[in-house]
């Protein structure tokens, strides 16, 4: 997105809790995956504003 500060890009995910999975746990390695895949991507250095 621009805006008159400059360019904005969002990073989002929607982790699905494992509830409805399996005795294969197919999902809850999945969101496993997808979880480690943010923290790797935000502990590389990466400066992060964080709005709450």
């Amino acid at each position: 997105m621009n805006t008159p500060g400059g360019t904005v890009h969002f990073l989002v995910s929607h982790p699905t809790p494992p509830v409805f999975d399996g005795p294969e746990d197919r999902n809850g390695a999945r969101n496993a995956d997808e979880i480690r895949l943010w923290q790797e991507y935000l502990s590389s250095g990466t400066q992060v504003l964080a709005v709450r």
